[in-house]
């Protein structure tokens, strides 16, 4: 089955080849539908569209609009995730997972089903003209046709499809095509995980782009964050900043000091703010594992801690709406964004060289990282680990930074190589935050809790540690994996 859709509505009979013929078979009449996805687009990138009809819930291929998996049940909720534990839903969640989905647009869709007759007059294929329109904006709209070969049929309905593909012009998915020239659309999503110093630029025209970039992430987050839509929307607000005060660091000897001050407190002050709200976070996304770490019998009691945790959480949530609406707030990062436009952060050194200047930091960065792993063991304090982990996290992001700039081969192999190793470092991190985390909430005296909750805790730091021991072992195989001489040559070669 293949397909393809187009901006504006054509005639089935300009799709099909001279020699072929069309004739209605049935027509189907409008249906009204949601679509959902993610604040980030995340099923779009994923080639899927999660749409909600009167009765059920579909995932369609963005390509052929075909439906991949389909359940039924009560819609009247407009929340796809609540329908029940169906095929459509454990595949949505698996695609989404952390996140949670959103209503993205009201559409309107109909389908025309025709046989395609060859020149022998004989059925080849059949043809579902598609129409899919934004509710009570017919201007936006986006058609489409699906062809459905009949048996011994294949080749021939190649033919015709490659027929139509030519005649229609640019394609592209529906979505993005209805949505083209929206403000919110999945094209123009801009992430922090693409952006990177642009070739050709001198380096502060570069640094400043990018840089406001993450400004612009950062304010486009910020609705997200007081509607309590998703917690990604915090996650993806805080990334911007570490990756601005990342960079800040790495161009540090390029600077104008007493401009630049103000404004890395600045960054420095919104990360210290929503870290407590986002470590709530991911203390709650852990709790269906720790459901796992525990006996049966302890499970009950956990649930009451974790109502005290979602308190806390709400709490934190309101605290940090306030300081994201204040006045103090939007002066200063108008401010930021202000000296961003003008480049007047930077002194004249800056106009070095994005490349020079990447193949050093990333050479210097890979060479101190290697030296402290040549001293890790399985008697290495967590306190070194977790140093190590940040010079990691340094190094991705310069190479991230730097890697178009630079070009080089060895770069990718590095950052691959990064990847793994952060990913061992991170959960090894993770179980040392957690523990200290319940180690604190046992020591509090915020309320007195029901033995059975301290036992559930207690339980829960016993098999987070015994975790840690193992993973030990895992960091230690990971570095040496990391470290390799070819690699290594390499790098210093840039410098």
């Amino acid at each position: 089955m293949a397909g393809l859709f187009f901006a504006d509505t054509i005639s089935p009979l300009h799709l099909i080849p001279p020699d072929c013929l069309l004739e209605r078979e049935t027509s189907v009449k409008t249906e009204r539908c949601l679509i959902f996805d993610t604040h980030d687009w995340r099923l779009w990138n994923s080639g899927v569209a999660a749409v909600l009809g009167p009765r059920n819930l579909t995932l369609r291929s963005l390509h052929t609009w075909s439906v991949e998996d389909s359940q039924e049940g009560d819609t009247r909720g407009e929340d796809p995730l609540s329908m029940g534990d169906g095929p459509a839903v454990q595949k949505l969640k698996k695609i989404i997972y952390p996140r949670s989905l959103s209503r993205r647009f009201e559409a309107e869709q109909r389908a025309d089903v025709y046989a395609v007759r060859n020149a022998d007059e004989k059925i080849i294929c059949c043809a579902e003209v598609l129409e899919l329109s934004i509710h009570r904006h017919r201007k936006l709209k986006t058609a489409g046709i699906v062809f459905h070969p009949l048996k011994g049929y294949d080749r021939e309905t190649e033919d015709v499809e490659k027929f139509a593909r030519g005649a229609a012009g640019e394609t592209a998915d529906p979505i993005s095509l209805l949505l083209e020239g929206e403000e919110d659309n999945p094209r123009g999503f801009l992430s922090h995980k693409a952006l990177g110093l642009e070739c050709g630029l001198p380096l502060r025209d570069a640094s400043c782009r990018i840089l406001l970039q993450f400004a612009e992430i950062m304010e486009g987050c910020i609705p997200g964050i007081m509607a309590d839509i998703d917690s990604e929307f915090l996650h993806d607000y805080r990334i911007s900043i570490r990756k601005s005060r990342a960079l800040l660091s790495l161009l540090k000897d390029l600077l104008k000091k007493d401009t630049i001050s103000t404004h890395r407190k600045f960054l420095r002050e919104c990360g210290r703010r929503t870290t407590p709200m986002r470590d709530l976070d991911v203390y709650l996304l852990e709790f269906p594992l720790f459901h796992d770490l525990l006996p049966p019998a302890l499970n009950f009691y956990l649930e009451a801690f974790y109502d005290e945790t979602r308190t806390k959480r709400t709490a934190e949530q309101v605290n940090l709406s306030t300081y994201l609406a204040g006045r103090e707030y939007g002066r200063r990062f108008a401010s930021w964004k202000k000296h961003l436009k003008t480049g007047d952060l930077f002194s004249a050194g800056a106009d070095a060289d994005s490349a020079l200047v990447g193949r050093q930091l990333i050479a210097r960065g890979y060479k101190k990282i290697c030296k402290s792993a040549a001293r890790i063991s399985a008697h290495t304090s967590d306190k070194d680990l977790h140093a190590l982990r940040i010079e990691c996290k340094k190094l991705r992001y310069c190479i991230e930074f730097f890697m178009a700039t630079v070009g080089e081969p060895v770069v990718d192999d590095v950052l691959s190589r990064l990847r793994t190793l952060q990913d061992v470092l991170g959960e090894f991190n993770d179980m040392n935050i957690q523990q200290a985390w319940l180690q604190e909430t046992l020591n509090s005296q915020e309320l007195i809790r029901n033995p059975g909750v301290q036992a559930a805790l207690g339980g829960l730091m016993t098999s987070l540690y015994a975790r840690q021991q193992r993973l030990r072992e895992q960091t230690c195989q990971a570095f040496n994996r990391f470290f390799d001489q070819d690699v290594a040559g390499r790098i210093i070669e840039l410098r």
